[in-house]
């Protein structure tokens, strides 16, 4: 009888790796004819992870196996993309960012929870899906980057100052989410909270160094090219086991250990040698991702998924634009770093995955959240068509233009007293402040 149950546990461990490969290879045929059309993969290895997932044809079916590689792949795409992300970025941009995120997560709450009083969404649910959908995907911010040829531009410098504050806001949206899960916020749950901001004020205080500085041990990844990845990846998994025994996520240890290493003198031998195991990490996440949507949840709950769309695009589409015009930038480059900041991800799954294990999210719940956040990289594409629309327009000068712009029509200017970066400047100088964006303006030369 033994015997019988371990040859039926080895078969079903072969079907799953068979299953697994041929998720794999859509994945990369789906990514492959997206990138010859000149848009984002990761749109093509999600839309093939549903398609072999579960819910479609099922071709690979072992629920938990699909979590577990989306895991794995989201946590080291997680510590690659923060070391590749530049850290002077959010030096320049930090009080815009830090504004911005707070707008981004507080319009985020708020719209979820209109959400949930018009469906059976709980409010521990409301939460914790907003925390996630205010969360913007790296991966997916590089690959608009990259596609629109805005990576140098102001607007994605702003957007990677934005987007390592977010992620950095991770760490304390976990905690509340084990605190709703949990039921209530107990003393260990205080000490948490409270580390774990320490540990982010520390984290930012060493990327605000101008100076680079070295990493220990860094010879074994630049002296020794065979070892050179594997080395360079111990840094992400020393900075996940750290976080992990002190009770925080580990996501947040690798990507704060990819961007302590971007600062670094060393940055480029770890970008490059990390880079085989970027692409090979980003296919994993988003097929096995794509996988763990339920199509069918979808369609039987079309009104709840619809009324969600709507409200993320809202908060983060518009109000991340409205948030960086306000601060100071011109309409067109608040669109650019609105729109690269579109597609949700790996911390967002992360968020929703630990919610689920804490009882702070139902099934229902966690399938909508991961949908919406599929819908996210799923219409990337069409987003990266709107930049290049704006991007081609010479005359934005307001909302009504842009929107003329972006749905493929002319610029049609209306004037008006006064728009959003003019109400933000007075406030700004009321205040006494001025929005990182804003630009830069010589003081006149008594002596002219």
């Amino acid at each position: 009888m033994a015997a019988h149950a371990n040859l039926r546990a080895a078969m079903d461990a072969a079907a799953d790796l068979t299953g697994l490969a041929a998720l794999l290879l859509a994945a990369l045929l789906a990514g492959w004819a997206l990138s010859r059309a000149g848009e984002p993969v990761s749109p093509g290895y999600v839309l093939a992870g549903i398609v072999c997932g579960p819910s479609v044809f099922g071709f690979i079916a072992n629920e938990r196996s699909i979590r577990l590689a989306a895991e794995g792949g989201a946590l080291v795409l997680l510590f690659i993309v923060g070391v590749e992300l530049s850290v002077r970025a959010l030096r320049a941009e930090k009080r815009t960012a830090i504004a911005v995120v707070i707008g981004q997560i507080a319009i985020a709450l708020l719209a979820m929870l209109i959400v949930a009083a018009l469906t059976d969404i709980t409010l521990a649910g409301a939460v914790t899906i907003g925390f996630a959908v205010a969360l913007a995907s790296p991966a997916g911010m590089t690959e608009i980057f990259d596609r629109a040829g805005i990576r140098r531009a102001r607007a994605a410098r702003a957007a990677v100052a934005i987007l390592i504050a977010g992620t950095l806001a991770f760490l304390p949206m976990s905690i509340v989410v084990d605190g709703v899960g949990a039921g209530g916020f107990g003393l260990w749950a205080l000490v948490k909270t409270a580390f774990g901001i320490c540990l982010i004020v520390v984290i930012a205080y060493l990327l605000g160094r101008r100076r680079r500085y070295h990493v220990p041990l860094a010879h074994l990844a630049t002296e020794h090219a065979e070892i050179s990845p594997i080395a360079a990846l111990a840094y992400g998994l020393a900075g996940t086991i750290v976080f992990g025994v002190l009770g925080l996520t580990g996501a947040v240890g690798a990507f704060a250990a990819g961007l302590l290493l971007s600062g670094s003198r060393e940055r480029g031998v770890f970008a490059s040698s990390l880079a085989p195991l970027r692409a090979a990490a980003k296919l994993i996440f988003f097929a096995a991702f794509g996988a763990l949507v339920d199509v069918g949840y979808v369609f039987s709950h079309l009104f709840t998924f619809a009324l969600g769309l709507v409200a993320i695009s809202v908060a983060r589409f518009a109000a991340t634009t409205w948030l960086m015009q306000f601060a100071g930038a011109p309409l067109p480059r608040a669109f650019a770093s609105s729109a690269a900041l579109w597609p949700s991800g790996e911390t967002s799954f992360l968020l929703v995955v630990g919610a689920f294990s804490t009882y702070a999210l139902g099934v229902d719940e966690a399938k909508f959240a991961v949908a919406l956040i599929a819908a996210t990289i799923l219409t990337s594409p069409v987003v990266l068509a709107m930049v290049r629309r704006v991007r081609a327009s010479i005359d934005i000068a307001d909302w009504r233009s842009l929107g003329a712009v972006v749905i493929g029509g002319s610029p049609q200017p209306k004037p008006a007293a006064a728009n959003i970066a003019d109400i933000g400047a007075q406030v700004r100088e009321a205040a006494g402040l001025y929005g990182d964006l804003a630009p830069r303006q010589r003081p006149p030369d008594p002596h002219a």
